[in-house]
């Protein structure tokens, strides 16, 4: 997600109207970033930056977008680097703390990346953001502190009476961490299974971590429907069926699923995004097992 919004930022930046002798680095880096070339980006800011001619919206941009490619490449200080170089040239906004936190969750700073996600998002945000929040932590190996998070993220999506698709997710990520760290409640989880009310998917996995149904009725429910949503059932069962596997120490079958994820998980979903950080754990290759 923050490459796309860190794209969006530098293409704003295009929209100055300067002419600099850089302007062919910065563009091309912005169109590697977009694709997800971490290093043809890094090359392409630098080179940009280093040129000095550079207007202060674009050097904003550029190192925005060059920290979002260093923590695709887990280069976290480096990251940090140029958020806070992007902060010295203008305050943050919510999109740089939440960035900010990212950084600070890779090199292994939970308290300072609690910090900017308060200060980004307040001390009562809304169940998305904790949901968001959490998943990065997720990412960065913090499950202790995902799982209080999306506690939260429970109790504010309850009180608010929201049972979108979105609630769905927030209540299985609850199940996969707080299973992996064998500390499930089980009657909070049935609580929020309740609540949703619904049969839809991804419902077929949380009736899954709930007991109530077999890996071999999970695995036909992702491969029904339309033809459009078969591919990210697929890989979401792929991924969570996983996650379930790795709770319970078994990381040799979680393995095959993880590699599978990686090669069927659509652009832009959020299980993509972690079934690459498991495979790093994992040490799976993608296309490999």
């Amino acid at each position: 997600m923050e490459r796309f919004v860190a794209a969006a930022l530098a293409f704003a930046a295009l929209a100055v109207g300067a002419e600099a002798a850089s302007y062919d680095d910065f563009a091309q880096a912005v169109t590697a970033n977009i694709r997800g070339d971490a290093e043809g980006a890094i090359k392409g800011f630098t080179t940009a930056l280093k040129a000095g001619d550079l207007p202060p919206a674009y050097v904003f941009a550029a190192y925005r977008s060059r920290a979002d490619a260093y923590l695709d490449l887990d280069r976290c200080s480096d990251a940090l680097t140029d958020l806070n170089a992007a902060a010295a040239l203008r305050p943050l906004d919510r999109v740089g703390y939440y960035m900010r936190a990212s950084a600070r969750l890779c090199a292994n700073d939970s308290a300072g990346a609690q910090q900017d996600f308060e200060a980004g998002n307040g001390l009562f945000g809304t169940h998305e953001r904790f949901f968001d929040f959490a998943r990065q932590q997720w990412q960065y190996g913090d499950f202790q502190n995902a799982r209080g998070n999306l506690d939260k993220a429970i109790d504010m999506l309850i009180a608010a009476k929201d049972r979108d698709s979105r609630a769905r997710y927030v209540v299985l990520w609850y199940a996969i961490t707080a299973d992996r760290l064998g500390t499930l409640d089980r009657a909070k989880l049935e609580k929020a299974v309740d609540f949703l009310s619904s049969s839809k998917w991804p419902m077929p996995l949380l009736d899954f971590y709930l007991g109530t149904r077999k890996v071999e009725e999970v695995v036909a429910k992702a491969a029904r429907g339309d033809s459009d949503d078969v591919p990210g059932q697929k890989c979401e069962a792929d991924f969570y069926l996983a996650e379930w596997n790795i709770a319970r120490g078994g990381r040799d079958a979680a393995k095959p699923l993880i590699a599978s994820a990686l090669a069927g998980c659509p652009a832009g979903f959020i299980e993509r995004r972690a079934a690459k950080a498991e495979a790093k754990r994992l040490d799976v290759k993608e296309g490999g097992k």
